[in-house]
């Protein structure tokens, strides 16, 4: 497994799976009064589901932005049914913080800091 970097800060970052690209995480930073915090998004082919790759991908890629930014807080909203992607979360070091009950569809928010 690989992550190519392309940026001086990465906000994407591809992951590669024997040269082929199985996946995707990326960072979407505030603006002012929420310039400190960053929703990160992800997917992985459905081929890697279940195996630990995208909880090490997540770790990595948390850990490259903390150090690389001046951002205090990433989250992530999940939608409320889908375990296993909170599962991912949670391991790469993640906690629910609240549940997003009015929306069209209920998620789940998650925050590392």
């Amino acid at each position: 497994m690989r992550y190519i970097k392309v940026q001086e800060v990465q906000n994407n970052y591809c992951i590669e799976i024997n040269a082929e690209a199985a996946g995707n995480i990326s960072f979407d930073r505030g603006t002012d009064v929420e310039r400190f915090n960053a929703e990160i998004g992800y997917w992985i082919a459905e081929p890697y589901w279940n195996k630990g790759i995208m909880t090490q991908a997540l770790r990595q890629a948390v850990s490259d932005y903390f150090s690389q930014t001046d951002v205090v807080r990433i989250f992530a909203k999940v939608y409320a049914g889908n375990f296993a992607s909170m599962r991912a979360l949670e391991k790469a070091g993640f906690r629910k913080t609240g549940i997003y009950g009015m929306s069209l569809q209920k998620c789940i928010s998650l925050q590392h800091c």
